[in-house]
């Protein structure tokens, strides 16, 4: 295709599914929510909206508190830190499309003629249109916050293997462990309906 202007055309103006229906104009102040006509030429075009008005309206909300959408798909598709902070990021993740989202989307583009998607199905699928945009997300987000969840989990690991060592080299666990063995012995020797067992389970040590 054509060209235009914006850089490596990560975003162009077309129906990313091929559908016949075409994109809404870039806010255009077209008014009146149902419909709109274009000027002259007895053609009208009629603005559909596939999300229910609460879902539209949080897209809506979270789409002009992020960076552009070029920047917002360039962004995930490099996963540049320069382009988008982990806010922004995690705000993003909540209006992602869901597949019922993208199926009733897709089925609008598909099948109806002279419709304009309003800006929040817009948004939706410009984010649908890059590869495996929700696990992107996710591995971006881990590759963030990994440092930060490791150090809250260092302390607890540690806390651990000290716990560890020291009941494997304590003698006086030793001495206690030897003197349970010795009791159940006794107490389970010649008793069948025990099994005549030797030895005791690790979770009896509990009871």
């Amino acid at each position: 295709g054509g060209g235009g202007g914006g850089g490596g055309g990560d975003v162009d103006d077309r129906p990313p599914f091929g559908g016949t229906a075409a994109f809404a104009p870039p806010a255009n102040g077209g008014g009146g929510g149902g419909s709109s006509s274009s000027s002259g030429g007895g053609s009208s075009a009629k603005k559909v909206r596939v999300l229910d008005p609460k879902r539209a309206n949080q897209v809506g909300i979270v789409s002009r508190s992020l960076p552009p959408i070029k920047q917002v798909v360039a962004a995930i598709k490099q996963l540049d830190g320069n382009l988008m902070n982990l806010e922004q990021l995690q705000m993003l993740q909540k209006i992602l499309p869901t597949d019922e989202e993208l199926t009733a989307i897709k089925a609008v583009l598909n099948t109806e003629e002279n419709t304009i998607l309003d800006e929040p199905e817009i948004y939706q699928l410009h984010l649908a249109d890059i590869g495996g945009v929700k696990t992107r997300a996710k591995i971006w987000e881990f590759t963030w916050t990994f440092r930060e969840k490791l150090a809250e989990e260092v302390p607890k690991m540690e806390a651990m293997t000290k716990a560890c060592q020291q009941i494997r080299f304590s003698t006086g666990v030793a001495v206690l462990l030897g003197i349970l063995l010795t009791c159940g012995n006794l107490l389970n020797h010649g008793n069948r309906r025990r099994g005549d067992a030797s030895g005791f389970g690790i979770e009896l040590l509990t009871k």
